[in-house]
């Protein structure tokens, strides 16, 4: 089962172009690798289009793949303390 997939409780992750999931949360905060080769940026863009939720934003680590926390932990520490850190109200 797949991260997504246990995330949102379906049963199977969507195809692309398949009807949106329908997730309740809070915050949607995607920090994706723009050279991901493991879940390329544009269909995690999509992904993220199709998302339903109150506060949401999507940011492309430059120069980082899958493992972008790891590959740049500045920029991941930045989007941390400048987008999540908010929402938690702290």
């Amino acid at each position: 089962m797949d991260g997504l997939t246990r995330a949102t409780g379906a049963h199977r992750a969507p195809a692309v172009g398949a009807p949106a999931l329908r997730v309740r949360c809070g915050a949607v905060l995607l920090f994706q690798g723009d050279r991901d080769a493991l879940t390329a940026p544009e269909p995690a863009r999509r992904f993220f289009e199709d998302v339903t939720a109150p506060v949401k934003d999507f940011a492309l680590i430059e120069d980082a793949s899958h493992f972008a926390s790891f590959r740049h932990p500045e920029r991941f520490l930045e989007l941390m303390l400048g987008k999540v850190r908010p929402v938690l109200g702290k």
